[in-house]
């Protein structure tokens, strides 16, 4: 079986779990969600196109865990759960799932029982299907716990990012090797993306590479979110962000930074230091016990001292570990003013505070550090000042 992590560490995570049940006085979780269902099956459904997977966790027991029929054998290949059930095409797919949901709780005698359910992101319908179909049943909200449980990184978990930060930090060394003069953004992502596949047949050769979106983007471009790199030529003079992203079944690992081409100009190096102290500052303050907030509060008084709030862009960092682009990240490990979860030993949060300038472009580094029980760990260690190339 291809399996990011051994049988006993999914155990414990389902033990884990089935002890919050208890304590609820919940009989099942019904895990709906790519990266939940993931955590607790080992089953990576990162591509569902338009089909639903999902995990039945009893109080007691194994999970029973259900994916379309053309997945079932990837699903038998990669989880170590016994009990794979596969629907068809027959019907629509949340119909079809509800179905098996049905049939598996009247086979546990649970078509009374309190289950738990991942209200922050389970589709309306197939929420409203599962309460029609299981009248008797009452449903209970469990993604918080389950939020929580997926925060504190195992030590198997903290070995996978380990070394998906390397794979991240030999691909930015490539990428940066392809900055030059007339060169695309595209060029820049290719070279690390192509780094990074390599790496990662190195470094995990049982599983899967999936694209990890190394990116590039220069000059305006920069100022603008999540973007692909384009057919833009890199000018002399221009800031350049660029870095890779890694993905080992659901777990993602990053590493971003910046150069330019040629001298780097006097108010252009004044304008990053200020950045890179925010992120130095706000680096060196992680630790057990603070709040995710103050994190993100010792970033902003930073950019406040320089006068430069106005330009201030996101939050500071988020969690990391399950985490992409469209099935999400940990809500309690953002880094923002809002959030005054106590950051514990075993978290692993990103460290970017941003500046963007419209004259300019945007300012930033990507870090992964990881909560020590006296401090933290940065796993990505590369050169962050804005260098010349």
């Amino acid at each position: 079986m291809p399996a990011l992590f051994s049988v006993q560490e999914m155990q414990s995570r389902v033990s884990h779990l089935q002890e919050v049940m208890d304590e609820r006085g919940m009989d099942c979780a019904i895990a709906t969600s790519v990266h939940t269902s993931f955590y607790y099956t080992g089953f990576w459904f990162g591509y569902p196109y338009g089909r639903y997977a999902a995990a039945v966790i009893p109080k007691m027991g194994e999970p029973i865990l259900i994916a379309p029929n053309m997945e079932s054998r990837r699903a038998r290949a990669f989880s170590w759960v016994k009990d794979v059930r596969a629907y068809s095409d027959e019907q629509s797919t949340s119909v079809q799932l509800i179905n098996e949901v049905k049939k598996i709780c009247h086979e546990l005698g649970l078509v009374r029982g309190k289950i738990g359910i991942e209200k922050d992101v389970i589709p309306f319908g197939l929420y409203k299907g599962l309460r029609q179909s299981l009248p008797s049943a009452s449903f209970e909200d469990i993604s918080v716990a389950m939020m929580k449980q997926r925060l504190i990184k195992t030590q198997e978990e903290i070995a996978v990012a380990r070394k998906g930060a390397e794979i991240c930090r030999v691909a930015v060394r490539a990428g940066e090797d392809a900055i030059a003069e007339g060169a695309t953004e595209v060029d820049v992502a290719i070279a690390a993306e192509l780094k990074a596949a390599a790496e990662h047949v190195r470094v995990f050769p049982d599983i899967e590479f999936a694209s990890g979106q190394a990116r590039c983007k220069s000059g305006s471009r920069s100022l603008m979110g999540h973007t692909p790199a384009s057919s833009k030529k890199l000018v002399k003079g221009e800031v350049i962000q660029f870095g890779t992203n890694h993905y080992a079944l659901g777990y993602h690992h990053t590493l971003h930074r910046q150069r330019i081409i040629g001298p780097v100009p006097e108010d252009v190096k004044q304008r990053f230091d200020v950045r890179l102290e925010a992120a130095l500052t706000a680096m060196d303050s992680i630790r057990p016990g603070i709040l995710c907030s103050e994190i993100d509060r010792i970033a902003f008084r930073v950019f406040e001292k320089a006068g430069y709030v106005d330009f201030k862009g996101f939050g500071t960092g988020h969690s990391f570990g399950l985490f992409g682009p469209f099935w999400g990240r940990e809500e309690l490990g953002e880094l923002r003013i809002y959030n005054d979860t106590p950051i514990e030993e075993g978290m692993i949060l990103s460290v970017e505070p941003s500046l963007y300038f419209p004259d300019l472009g945007g300012l930033m580094t990507v870090d992964m550090v990881l909560v020590t029980r006296d401090g933290h760990e940065v796993l990505t260690d590369y050169p962050r000042e804005l260098l010349s190339v």
